[in-house]
């Protein structure tokens, strides 16, 4: 377990710690939220699918800040790299020159609203700054895949026959794996959903994280260099600054009774939790779990797939050494296990972009 530190109001906060003593979301924790909605000034907002930490609360200032005057450029690039890029800072000054000096240079009618990276992972060019008008797109078309323990595939139609896989919750190499393969170019641009129905016979509680990841036609995993890189991806080193690996999903399955339907998505792709309040499973029993993923952006040749992983632990590489899960401190003990295919509709949820390539 790390320990970092993160400056609040008190100069320095031992963030750890206060996970650990105050597990539930409370007053304190909702004083670390932002009411976007009540900023009413110009927004020039940066977003990308490159970092974890970032991705949630761009995308949910575009979409939720009060401001009629907002504008989201998702970059194809890490943050790091795109700050200093000449291009964004000439983009950025111009913006700057509108809103802060009052110069009429057409700002507001030359930039659309959002201005969309979605990303190839190396085997097909990155769609660079597309323009958009909102998030999710209007196009998109929420397409089902159900999960087949049996073949540890997903499927356009319900198995008929229920079958199951396991996976050791607290082993940091263990996962349940499932693969899609796509018939045609494929373009996913939105916030994608699993349900699960899972089941633990030793543990009341599960940790339960889920990830997408590109495959290739052979079905291998891909990754894609967030910059520039001087050498082949191959030799690049893991960790989230340097590779983007695909959207994760978490959920304590404890939590799951503090879901709100009235701040989820009336399609039910994005569902919210309140996290302040749990309530244990018991032993053995199987209950239904819907987690959203953070927003993503892939595209897709003939051939190429995704693989969605459910596992108990976080699945992509930290970003530094210190980050590196070791030991995990979870509530994970025992198999977890997902139960998919006749009474239980396990499903990944996605969202599908309609129309070719622009």
């Amino acid at each position: 377990m790390y320990q970092w530190g993160i400056a609040g109001q008190n100069e320095v906060e031992d963030m750890a710690q206060m996970v650990r003593t105050r597990p539930l979301f409370d007053d304190y924790w909702g004083g670390k939220h932002d009411a976007v909605d009540n900023i009413d000034i110009p927004m020039y907002i940066l977003g990308s699918f490159s970092n974890p930490f970032h991705v949630q609360g761009s995308f949910d200032t575009f979409r939720f800040g009060g401001s009629k005057q907002k504008w989201l450029r998702v970059h194809s690039t890490f943050e790091w790299y795109e700050m200093y890029d000449l291009k964004s800072t000439d983009d950025l000054q111009r913006f700057f020159d509108r809103y802060c000096k009052g110069i009429m240079n057409g700002w507001e009618h030359d930039t659309p609203p959002l201005r969309l990276s979605l990303h190839g992972l190396g085997s097909v060019p990155n769609i660079v700054e597309r323009a958009e008008t909102e998030f999710p797109l209007r196009r998109q078309v929420l397409k089902s895949y159900y999960l087949d323990g049996g073949t540890k595939t997903l499927r356009s139609s319900l198995p008929k026959s229920a079958s199951s896989v396991s996976h050791a919750g607290h082993d940091l190499t263990a996962s349940s794996r499932f693969t899609l393969k796509f018939e045609e170019y494929t373009e996913l641009s939105g916030y994608a959903k699993v349900r699960l129905w899972m089941s633990c016979r030793e543990k009341d509680d599960m940790d339960v994280v889920v990830h997408i990841r590109k495959i290739d036609k052979s079905g291998n995993l891909l990754t894609g260099t967030k910059f520039p890189f001087p050498m082949p991806e191959s030799e690049a080193p893991e960790g989230e600054t340097i590779k983007l690996y695909g959207p994760q999903g978490f959920l304590r399955a404890s939590s799951s009774a503090s879901r709100d339907n009235s701040r989820s998505s009336a399609n039910g792709q994005e569902v919210f939790y309140r996290h302040d309040c749990e309530e244990k499973i018991p032993l053995g029993t199987v209950v239904p779990l819907d987690i959203t993923l953070w927003p993503m952006g892939m595209v897709f040749a003939e051939g190429e797939g995704v693989m969605l992983l459910v596992a108990g632990h976080f699945l992509s590489e930290p970003a530094i050494e210190t980050m590196k899960l070791r030991e995990p401190d979870d509530e994970n003990v025992g198999e977890h296990h997902i139960h998919t295919g006749g009474q239980y509709d396990s499903s990944l949820i996605l969202p599908v972009v309609a129309g070719n390539r622009a």
